[in-house]
């Protein structure tokens, strides 16, 4: 008999999801106190693209098939960016964030919860570019980062004691 896939707790990821700016991670997963040494962002993010890893396929032809099947090749980032909300006194991301900066981003989508899976991205500050725009719409930063190695799966540790 086949085993069924366990039934998601869904849920609305506005007020939920949680994202670090974290200096240091010292080993393969943050410990408590390098998440609390980090920078909490998600209340002036407006928009996240690119923190998908996308896998690479490439054609196996040969001469006996008209198919071509696929393999899988190498995994990439594309470009990763969070847009946050300005401030008109400068009092925003750019105070967290220059480029150059290199640290880690923590995704948490289930927020900071022991014991919750989240994604911990190494990241380069490679561009802060201002958004100026006539639409009816706040000023806006967007922020790209370089992922310069593989992005880890994690679980969220326990809080202090």
């Amino acid at each position: 008999m086949s085993t069924t896939i366990p039934e998601s707790d869904r849920f609305f990821a506005v007020e939920i999801s949680k994202v670090f700016w974290l200096p240091a991670v010292a080993g393969t997963e943050p410990t408590r106190p390098e998440i609390t040494a980090g920078t909490e962002l998600a209340n002036e993010i407006v928009d996240l693209a690119g923190w998908d890893p996308t896998p690479n396929a490439f054609s196996v032809n040969t001469l006996g098939s008209r198919f071509s099947p696929s393999m899988t090749g190498r995994t990439s980032m594309q470009a990763a960016t969070i847009t946050y909300a300005a401030s008109l006194d400068g009092q925003d991301v750019r105070t967290v964030h220059d480029v150059g900066d290199k640290g880690f981003l923590l995704i948490a989508d289930g927020g900071d919860e022991p014991g919750y899976p989240a994604q911990l991205f190494p990241a380069t500050v490679s561009a802060i570019t201002p958004l100026r725009t006539v639409a009816e719409q706040e000023h806006r930063l967007t922020v790209s980062y370089s992922i310069p190695n593989k992005p880890r799966q994690v679980t969220l540790p326990a809080a202090a004691a």
